[in-house]
Parts: C-alpha cells; sequence; structure tokens
C-alpha cells in the first residue's frame, strides 16, 4: 500500500511519487504523482476504496514507458573499416529512430530498423 508515493523494494526506492488528496462536499479525489519515471514504474495501477468493510477496485490504468534500452556505444575501428552503431528502445508503438553525429547535428547515414512485439511493447533497433 502506498501512503506517500513512494515504493521501496529490496530497501531501495523504487517508484518516487506523492499522493494528494482533497474534498468538496461529499467528493473526495486522491492524486498519485510518479516523478522521474522510468522504466521501473511500468505496468498496472488501480485505485481501491474503502468504506468501512466494503472494498471496491477500479480499473487499471497502464504505464507503458518510452525509453532508449541500449543506446550506441563508442567503437573504434581502422579507417576505411565500417562502424555499426546500435540503439534500441522499447515502448507501446513502433517509433522512428534517427542517429546524428554530436559535432554537426546531421542525420548520418541511413538508419535501418527492425522491430519485434512482446505483450503489445514494441522493440525497435536500428543500425547505421
Amino acid at each position: 500500500m502506498m501512503t506517500n508515493g513512494d515504493y521501496y523494494s529490496g530497501g531501495s526506492l523504487y517508484i518516487n511519487g506523492s499522493v494528494s488528496d482533497s474534498a468538496v462536499g461529499t467528493t473526495i479525489s486522491t492524486t498519485l504523482t510518479l516523478d522521474e519515471v522510468d522504466s521501473n514504474v511500468a505496468g498496472s495501477y488501480v485505485c481501491t476504496i474503502k468504506w468501512g468493510t466494503i472494498y471496491i477496485k477500479s480499473s487499471a490504468a497502464v504505464i507503458t514507458v518510452q525509453y532508449i534500452e541500449t543506446a550506441p556505444s563508442t567503437t573504434n575501428v581502422v579507417e576505411g573499416s565500417d562502424a555499426v552503431f546500435t540503439c534500441i528502445t522499447s515502448g507501446d508503438a513502433v517509433p522512428s529512430i534517427e542517429l546524428y553525429s554530436s559535432a554537426t547535428g546531421a542525420v548520418v547515414g541511413s538508419v535501418s530498423t527492425s522491430d519485434s512485439v512482446s505483450s503489445g511493447v514494441y522493440t525497435t533497433t536500428a543500425e547505421i
């Protein structure tokens, strides 16, 4: 149960959040705000309400976090050789990926992508 919005797993802060409540007449509202979202917060969230011995649950709200799973890494090559940079991202839709030169800001070469889907999460791999 989250009472302050934070959730700990294995003694470490897993989800950093805050809970705020408000009431107008007989309407009570509770809001959970998740701070600095990363892939750890992906999943389903439900609201449970209790009146004495009566409990009800909301339908699930799902968070899918788009993120770079594997960023291109530094490589050294011999002049005239091919350099391969790979960028892998995950999310709930197929993204377009472009790789840029950090020195000039220009798009570098052509990008070929391959996609796979698992449980509604798309993983896209781009290589130049």
